[in-house]
């Protein structure tokens, strides 16, 4: 499995996954939590990437790793995974970009199409990566 980008988000202390697709894709939310099971079941290979990259000496206990995300930026989505994206605290998230011909460059984070979302833990229960990210 091939990370596009690993990043460090200071605000957080959270390590996020970028993922970048050329058009839609229909794997996108089960490689989502293939990418959080990875980060989370390999914390040392990530804090060893981050001290070598950076060259500091970043801990394990300094993350919090439940605010580990992944990103997919996309020119567009299929329904369904703008769908599977209606919880409030899912640790994926949906970005399209679009080029215009000025150079221009947009992008849109898809958020819930309803106001009151569920939690994902209320409906997975037995979920050990849902549980470990919220």
């Amino acid at each position: 499995m091939r990370i596009d980008t690993l990043a460090f988000d200071n605000e957080t202390k959270s390590f996020v996954i970028i993922e970048y697709k050329k058009d839609k894709n229909f794997s996108v939310i089960d490689q989502g939590y293939a990418y959080l099971a990875l980060l989370l079941n390999n914390k040392a290979d990530f804090i060893l990437e981050y001290n070598e990259c950076k060259n500091e000496s970043l801990k394990k206990e300094n993350v919090d790793w439940s605010q580990s995300r992944v990103i997919f930026i996309s020119p567009q989505f299929t329904k369904y995974q703008k769908q599977a994206i209606n919880f409030k605290d899912l640790s994926i998230e949906l970005w399209e970009v679009r080029k215009y011909e000025n150079n221009t460059i947009l992008f849109n984070q898809l958020k819930s199409s309803s106001e009151i979302s569920e939690s994902i833990t209320k409906i997975s229960p037995g979920n050990d990566i849902v549980k470990k990210i919220s």
